[in-house]
């Protein structure tokens, strides 16, 4: 996508990407007792030292503590009962996934004593949590408040400024959308702005953190010395990234090419059963595509508006009616960044878990996309 991309929504096609993909085949990693693991940690931390402030992980969706819209509904009038069972929802739904399809604090533990222990360099892993709605305004509202933390960690520590994010699922579209925010004209990003502002209106506190969002979006000068490297994993293709708005962008996905179709495309299962029994992949990725949103809270009726008229921004050009040709085609490449088409090991039945879409935030496989990370990303 341009520099400017100004919302613009990634468009479908079954041709040959036009950006970098690779395929690989990926063995089973090292366990954390074995020499290779520190090994790999070590040469992480030296590759991205002074290159590297922070790390940010970010869950998709169904996985955050408000999924359906019940608590943002609730904070209008209890706000601190909403914020508490936002947090016992994320703790719901976090103890049966554990690390399936789902980042959580001793995974985030894990990544950073790693680096730490095996290189001696200390850099902060955080998690990053949203609602995890399946909707426009969710990810809109995730954009702002992300943005909101960088500003954040920046008052605290102007230094904070070179940061990785790595974004699972519809977290990727999140930073997309981040993008866009950082790189898009005046005009448009108001634009934009303007429909999501009612959505954080009915509490000071969120309504303080988006003032001070946009206000720092018309100052360019806010964000001076920000350098964001993104890594999305199966992130399913839907809005455009604004290239101004990065400075690496990094994609895995879990895929088997089939030898009766080209190495860069998903063939759509012909029955139900296959997609349960015939896995190639990750079926989530290539199927969360553009028109499979739900609709937010549906009593509120000024908050399905707010979803219609983002949907009108978002995907233009997209056709509702159009969502099965759209699956036919099977596109797993991104019209941004490099992208890494990996076979998986199915080792302990890792790689069809969920849909093929749980493997890559399990902590057997984080040496692999480390070793990868720091090769994509920080190599000299």
């Amino acid at each position: 996508m341009p520099i400017q991309n100004n919302f613009r929504h990634q468009r479908y096609t079954a041709e040959k990407p036009k950006t970098k993909y690779e395929l690989r085949r990926a063995e089973f990693p090292p366990s954390p007792e074995l020499e290779e693991y520190a090994a790999t940690f070590c040469a992480f931390g030296k590759k991205t030292h002074g290159k590297l402030d922070a790390i940010y992980l970010l869950h998709g969706t169904f996985v955050g503590g408000d999924a359906f819209g019940w608590n943002e509904q609730i904070s209008k009038f209890w706000p601190n009962v909403a914020n508490k069972l936002t947090e016992l929802g994320k703790q719901f739904v976090s103890k049966p996934l554990g690390t399936s399809g789902n980042y959580t604090q001793a995974f985030a533990n894990q990544f950073q004593d790693s680096i730490q222990k095996n290189s001696g360099y200390g850099i902060p892993v955080r998690l990053f949590n949203w609602s995890g709605e399946n909707a426009h305004v969710a990810r809109s509202r995730a954009a702002i408040n992300f943005l909101g933390e960088l500003l954040q960690r920046k008052r605290i520590d102007s230094s904070q400024n070179k940061v990785l994010v790595w974004c699972h699922s519809h977290a990727g579209n999140v930073l997309a959308l981040v993008t866009n925010l950082l790189g898009a004209v005046d005009e448009v990003r108001e634009s934009f702005l303007e429909l999501i502002e009612p959505t954080f209106a009915h509490d000071d506190a969120k309504k303080r953190i988006f003032q001070w969002v946009a206000t720092a979006l018309s100052d360019k000068s806010q964000w001076n010395g920000l350098e964001l490297d993104i890594v999305t994993f199966g992130t399913p293709i839907r809005y455009g990234w604004d290239t101004s708005g990065y400075r690496k962008l990094l994609h895995f996905i879990n895929h088997q090419p089939q030898a009766d179709h080209p190495d860069y495309l998903a063939p759509l299962p012909k029955l139900s059963s296959e997609i349960l029994s015939q896995i190639q992949g990750d079926f989530v990725q290539q199927s969360a595509i553009a028109t499979t949103n739900l609709k937010p809270f549906v009593f509120d009726r000024k908050l399905v508006q707010i979803e219609n008229q983002l949907g009108k921004l978002l995907q233009q050009g997209i056709e509702r009616g159009d969502l099965l040709k759209r699956l036919k085609l099977g596109m797993r490449v991104p019209d941004e960044g490099m992208t890494l088409l990996v076979d998986y090991s199915n080792e302990l039945g890792l790689a069809k878990k969920m849909l093929g879409h749980a493997i890559y935030t399990r902590p057997e496989w984080l040496a692999f996309h480390i070793r990868e990370s720091a090769n994509r990303l920080y190599a000299s």
